[in-house]
């Protein structure tokens, strides 16, 4: 492996939420500080590794908002002569392509003034997914 090579994705093997809130308080080796901001699809938090003591900034992003979204999408036809370019713009709008574009722009993206991209702590049980 290259120097600044790294493994980002990552399955999600330990999530606890808290009891009362259903918040999530610990997400693999990262123990949940305080929220930092919020928006349209997730929250970001300020999260701590619990081997380094290193902090981080998580994105967590609710599979089921990305999935309402999707649905109100509006269905359109084809339009007759149109060719493949307006399916590629339909697609471009799509709140899961649109997660997956940031993940990749994001591992590509290597730059002083950009948040660094560590790992995607991603699982199919999980309701979110976590860039950190």
């Amino acid at each position: 492996k290259k120097k600044n090579e790294r493994k980002l994705d990552r399955s999600v093997s330990k999530l606890e939420r808290s009891n009362t809130l259903g918040e999530i308080k610990r997400v693999n080796q990262y123990k949940i500080i305080v929220q930092l901001g919020a928006g349209a699809y997730g929250k970001v938090m300020l999260a701590e590794n619990v081997d380094t003591k290193k902090k981080y900034a998580i994105k967590i992003i609710s599979r089921a908002i990305l999935m309402r979204r999707r649905k109100k999408l509006p269905m359109r036809r084809p339009t007759p002569g149109a060719g493949p370019a307006a399916a590629i713009v339909e697609d471009l709008n799509d709140p899961i392509n649109m997660l997956k574009r940031e993940i990749a722009i994001l591992k590509k993206l290597h730059h002083k003034h950009v948040v660094e991209l560590i790992e995607v702590i991603e699982d199919e049980k999980a309701e979110e997914v976590f860039l950190g």
